[in-house]
């Protein structure tokens, strides 16, 4: 019995320690749910679900380079969280509605920086659906151009037919138009109010000249809100850093301790420290 008690007391140290760490561990375990999230589709998947998917929209995509991401919504993905609560939140996982975790797919020519270039970007949901996409032209790309109302027409149709996506649902509530001498690119966007928590589903149609530039879904958290959760990350970011500082503080004083004691050697904090 004595040897254990004096066991303890000569280890209090280190069991300090253990306690704060089990104690952070549990302090931090609801963000430990939205880490857990998992991806079925794979990155080699992700980039050939997006290849096909432009195929089929006609673009030619000899030369192209592919590369893919992780797109996993930190902010808006942690506000739900805590909104919601974790049962809410894993529900909401398989809802089209909040598709907020999978790949940015970029399909590029990888030219020199001064030279023109076409892109793509490619949202893959994380069950390999295609959630939208993106093309960027060069500036000098020329294209005939149609009025606003035309514009807003075709991208309007090529939603509501070519998409899982009903504009039915939404209202419009921003233009903008970009005179870039060679066309005119327009961004149109739709809105509708979540029923879950404060925020907004937002739709984005891009047209460029007579084209259709691409379409793309978020979900907008409010700028307080935004500005929340951005600050908590940054305070745990230094807390973290400050933690990992004050425990190698006290493995230092601690090994210093046994050094002077006799129970340890210079050979052993070497080691440990280059480890």
């Amino acid at each position: 019995m004595n040897k254990t008690m004096n066991s303890i007391k000569n280890h209090k140290y280190w069991i300090a320690t253990a306690v704060v760490l089990f104690a952070a561990i549990l302090i931090l375990y609801p963000y430990g749910i939205y880490n857990s999230l998992t991806l079925e589709t794979t990155r080699p998947e992700a980039i050939k679900i997006a290849e096909d998917f432009l195929q089929k929209q006609g673009y030619d995509l000899t030369g192209f380079f592919k590369d893919a991401f992780i797109d996993n919504s930190p902010v808006e993905n942690k506000y739900l969280l805590k909104q919601l609560g974790t049962k809410e939140f894993k529900k909401i996982q398989n809802n089209s509605d909040w598709a907020l975790r999978g790949w940015s797919v970029m399909i590029y020519q990888n030219l020199s920086k001064e030279l023109p270039q076409t892109s793509y970007t490619i949202d893959i949901s994380h069950d390999g659906k295609v959630l939208g996409f993106k093309r960027s032209l060069p500036n000098t790309k020329t294209i005939t151009s149609l009025n606003e109302k035309q514009a807003a027409d075709l991208i309007a149709n090529y939603i509501n037919t070519q998409t899982k996506l009903n504009l039915g649902d939404y209202k419009s509530s921003q233009t903008k138009q970009d005179n870039l001498g060679q066309r005119i690119d327009y961004t149109f966007q739709w809105d509708r109010k979540s029923d879950k928590v404060d925020g907004k589903h937002i739709i984005y149609g891009y047209v460029q000249g007579n084209q259709i530039g691409g379409f793309q879904k978020s979900f907008e958290v409010p700028e307080a809100e935004r500005k929340y959760v951005e600050a908590g990350d940054a305070l745990y970011t230094i807390a973290s850093v400050i933690f990992v500082i004050l425990l190698m503080i006290l493995a230092f004083f601690l090994f210093l301790k046994k050094y002077h004691q006799g129970e340890v050697w210079l050979s052993l904090g070497r080691n440990i420290f280059i480890v």
